[in-house]
């Protein structure tokens, strides 16, 4: 995660789910995940912290694990608008 192979900007969304912070350096293993997403994409990053939010990460990622990979993609991007959405109404 700390140096990833894949070229710039090649990934819609990056999935990094309790990882991030078990790397040397957190910092550099965001600067990379964000390097491989294309403009305007969607990087989804959950750390072992209990939040508000904990409920809605779990219930995504319980349905994700349950769908069939053909269709993980596109309900991967809808899941990550929704928890977007719910992200920005917490804040307010």
């Amino acid at each position: 995660m700390l140096r990833l192979s894949y070229k710039n900007e090649t990934f819609d969304i990056v999935w990094a789910w309790g990882s991030v912070h078990h790397t040397s350096n957190p910092f550099k293993a965001i600067e990379e995940l964000i390097k491989v997403l294309r403009r305007g994409s969607i990087l989804l990053l959950a750390v072992y912290n209990k939040t508000k939010l904990t409920f809605f990460h779990e219930l995504i990622r319980k349905i994700l694990v349950r769908t069939p990979q053909k269709s993980r993609t596109i309900l991967s991007k809808i899941l990550a608008l929704f928890l977007q959405n719910i992200t920005t109404f917490w804040r307010k």
